[in-house]
């Protein structure tokens, strides 16, 4: 099979989980497919450098595992970016205390021990996938969140709702 004909001015934009990886049960249990980075660095060449993960993982979470990745990451939605291999954090008008508002989540999740809480460093996700009549729950809970931090945004996922700026 002859690769498809891509324009010059071609660039990808890669979302990591679901995309390049399957969803898992729990975020630290995905399963990277053993020839992902030799792909990845195969279009990087081919494309000059015009590849890029998008992720609602953090910068570090993507480089654990994808430590070689030669080209550009915006982790965070957007709030992390790293170019050549040096991380650069976005400004966004939140003064968040991450610290607090996970523990907010972790307090609010508690009646329902299905519910993972996931701590980011701009943010917050809870999961609901152990448990899907809990979405309702879920959803409520993260409302209220956002409710209290202005400047957040709430971000459906699958299975999931995030906190995010």
């Amino acid at each position: 099979m002859t690769a498809p004909q891509l324009p010059d001015d071609a660039a990808l934009f890669l979302d990591f989980d679901g995309c390049l990886v399957e969803i898992a049960e729990r975020p630290d249990a995905i399963i990277v497919p053993a020839d992902l980075p030799v792909r990845l660095a195969r279009l990087h060449r081919r494309l000059d450098g015009a590849v890029a993960l998008v992720s609602g993982r953090d910068v570090a979470d993507l480089r654990r595992y994808l430590p070689d990745f030669p080209g550009a990451i915006a982790g965070s939605h957007g709030a992390e970016l790293s170019l050549d291999g040096t991380r650069i954090e976005a400004t966004h008008d939140t003064a968040l205390d991450a610290a607090a508002l996970h523990r907010t989540a972790r307090e609010m999740a508690a009646p329902h021990p299905a519910v993972l809480v996931e701590p980011k460093p701009h943010g917050v996700v809870m999961h609901y996938r152990a448990d899907p009549a809990l979405r309702g729950f879920v959803e409520d809970c993260m409302t209220r969140l956002a409710e209290t931090h202005p400047g957040m945004a709430l971000q459906p996922a699958k299975m999931a709702v995030e906190l995010r700026p």
